[in-house]
């Protein structure tokens, strides 16, 4: 856990393949946020092809190991798919309180925020997934859509994209 601090610098890296292999370093550590059953527990829930198992499973998860951030990530990610923002967003928001420098919450957040019709707000978290990761370049696409969408340009809606990386 200790390198996760040093592999979210090394998504900042001027090499595509350095950032990229730090980014699949950080999915890997982060599914092994918890102690070795917790985390074996984990990858076999991220199989389950049942949603209502992989919920039920997550909650047990979760109240056993309440600081497994990638474990609320997951559930996270099922409320969303669920179509339950609020606590897909909560979930996002306790990720990033255990982790920091997890993208993908970040993300999850902004498209919460999207579906609860809070587009300023989900501009920011859009940003902010680029402050951690500026290579998630999709990104940009939605917020070109959000400019369009509010006719407002991207420093008007507060995202403006960080500088890119060199």
């Amino acid at each position: 856990w200790s390198s996760n601090h040093l592999l979210a610098r090394v998504l900042h890296d001027g090499d595509d393949r350095v950032a990229s292999m730090a980014a699949d370093a950080l999915w890997e550590l982060w599914f092994r946020g918890g102690t070795p059953s917790q985390n074996q527990c984990l990858q076999e829930i991220s199989h389950l092809s049942d949603p209502a198992a992989a919920m039920r499973d997550l909650n047990r998860l979760i109240q056993q190991a309440p600081r497994f951030a990638e474990a609320l990530n997951q559930r996270g990610i099922l409320h969303f798919q669920r179509g339950d923002f609020r606590r897909s967003l909560e979930d996002c928001e306790r990720v990033l309180e255990l982790n920091p420098h997890h993208f993908g919450a970040q993300c999850g957040i902004g498209h919460c925020y999207l579906k609860l019709n809070m587009t300023r707000a989900a501009a920011g978290s859009y940003r902010r997934a680029l402050e951690i990761n500026p290579r998630l370049t999709h990104l940009d696409e939605v917020l070109r859509g959000l400019e369009e969408t509010t006719g407002e340009t991207a420093a008007e809606l507060g995202c403006a994209r960080p500088t890119p990386v060199t």
